[in-house]
C-alpha cells in the first residue's frame, strides 16, 4: 500500500526531505511505519519520533491518540504527518 508521509521541524532537517511517497505491505501500524522510517533513512529517524515529548502524529487529519495511538492500522492512501513541538517566540 502506499502512503504520503510527511515531516516538519526538526524531523524534516533528519530525514532531509519534507514529503514522500512510502511503500509498504497491507496491514501495518503506525509503529511498524516509523520503524521503516528508520530504516528508508536513519535510525535516528525512528528514536526522534518515538521520543518525543508532545509529538503530533496526524493520521488524515485525526491525532493518533484519538485513534489506537501507535497501534493505530494504517490504509492505502493514507496521509501521515508528523509535527514535533515547536519552541520560541
Amino acid at each position: 500500500m502506499d502512503l504520503e508521509v510527511s515531516f516538519f521541524g526538526h524531523l524534516r532537517e533528519i530525514s532531509g526531505i519534507q514529503k514522500e511517497k512510502v511503500t509498504i505491505e497491507d496491514g501495518v501500524d503506525l509503529s511498524r511505519l516509523v520503524e521503516r522510517l528508520g530504516k528508508i533513512h536513519s535510525d535516528q529517524l525512528s528514536k526522534e519520533i518515538k521520543n518525543i515529548k508532545l509529538i503530533r502524529i496526524l493520521i488524515n487529519g485525526r491525532e493518533y491518540k484519538n485513534l489506537n495511538e501507535m497501534e493505530t492500522e494504517l490504509k492505502d492512501g493514507d496521509v501521515v504527518v508528523f509535527l514535533p513541538p515547536i519552541f520560541g517566540g
